[in-house]
């Protein structure tokens, strides 16, 4: 097999898998479908060294950290702060339900398949990125497919309990006249703010090469702090974690613009590159291997939907949002956007009775689902930092 050919197949089958995921509105996402075809790929004679020769596996550190870097430079504070109510139902309950996996798991599954799965279920991509490279650091990668295939299949369970939450928070909403005509012209808020900054370049640099180059420098910074912190204190703090703190410091401080990743052009291949990367553990694993996972895989989804239902449900109480939508929130962990966009625009189309109570139930559900998706995203990946640190 040449280079090109193994680079094309990976191409056809994360493009297919982007086609299905806005067919069946990410019922069936990218991660899971890329996620069984390679599986099943590799069992019916896919060669496993077709990583190697596609060359996106050499790559994988830099294709890592300038996601994870790029993940840190989305983080819009004054955003956060107009939902901070999304924000705290979000952290607290999905803190208590990954605390009660770990404390739970350890006794039903073992500590190091608790550890390893709980940043996944609370995180999706971005957790089990960098899990993977702690695991790797740890030298425990008989754990990676464990989580590879726990990320693929949880939006099988996250999407569809999800669903009915939500409908039933459009419905709790849609009975509500004095909501309904607050949200019925209120403009869906963007993540983007004007900022001051403390650091500003040429409008002549503002080129895609440059914008790579400031997200490859903070990848360099986080590496070589993490570096320093491991032989100066002997904490050992894997640098992807550093990776996502330090992009939202260079963004505040203004070295990165918003959306940098966006701007460098590069942010599909990024995209797809870590998406491949995941499953590489899948080309030695067999139909046997997948059963041996089948407990721990099980546990960590059940266990951790109830308890993210359950304390998604007291948070909701306590910050006085609607309960359904507060679980809802909790749960955004297991799929993230774009599926938090397609879950709201679909039950605002079938809970409206027009145009009108479609646009409002949207603007309603719309801001809270994505903002609560990348909280629990971001949070999740510095707990896989603290559970990796704990293996």
């Amino acid at each position: 097999m040449s280079d090109i050919l193994a680079f094309t197949i990976f191409a056809l089958i994360f493009t297919v898998g982007e086609w299905v995921a806005v067919k069946t509105k990410a019922n069936i996402d990218v991660v899971l479908f890329v996620a069984v075809v390679l599986l099943v790929g590799f069992w019916v004679g896919l060669p496993p060294k077709i990583y190697e020769l596609s060359g996106i596996l050499p790559m994988a550190g830099i294709i890592i950290t300038l996601l994870i870097v790029g993940m840190g430079n989305m983080i819009d504070f004054a955003e956060l702060k107009r939902q901070w109510k999304t924000v705290c139902v979000s952290i607290i309950a999905l803190t208590t339900a990954c605390f009660a996996l770990v404390f739970v798991g350890q006794f039903v599954i073992g500590k190091d398949y608790a550890l390893a799965g709980t940043p996944v279920f609370s995180g999706g991509t971005a957790a089990t990125v960098a899990m993977k490279a702690i695991l790797e650091q740890n030298g425990k990668t008989y754990l990676s497919v464990y989580i590879t295939l726990l990320l693929g299949l949880q939006s099988l369970v996250g999407i569809p309990v999800s669903s009915q939450f939500l409908k039933r928070a459009g419905k709790a909403f849609k009975n509500n006249p004095a909501e309904m005509e607050l949200y019925k012209n209120a403009a869906v808020a963007g993540t983007t703010t004007e900022k001051k900054r403390l650091i500003h370049f040429p409008a002549s640099l503002d080129r895609p090469s440059f914008h790579l180059m400031k997200l490859g420098v903070v990848g360099v910074v986080s590496y070589y702090f993490s570096a320093a912190l491991l032989q100066l204190t002997g904490i050992n703090v894997s640098y992807i974690i550093v990776a996502l703190i330090m992009g939202t410091i260079f963004t505040e401080i203004g070295f990165l613009e918003p959306d940098t990743l966006g701007k460098t052009d590069a942010s599909g291949f990024i995209l797809f590159g870590c998406v491949i990367i995941l499953f590489s553990d899948f080309a030695n694993c067999s139909p046997s291997d997948v059963i041996a996972l089948i407990k721990p895989m099980a546990f960590i989804l059940c266990v951790g939907t109830f308890f993210g239902c359950i304390t998604g449900y007291i948070c909701g109480k306590i910050f006085r949002i609607e309960p359904n939508l507060a679980i809802v929130m909790c749960l955004t962990c297991m799929y993230g956007f774009p599926a938090t966009m397609y879950l709201s625009k679909e039950v605002a189309e079938c809970t409206a009775d027009n145009e009108e109570e479609r646009k409002a139930i949207e603007n309603y559900l719309l801001p809270k689902m994505n903002i609560a998706g990348f909280v629990t995203g971001s949070f999740a990946t510095v707990l896989a930092g603290i559970f990796g640190g704990m293996m």
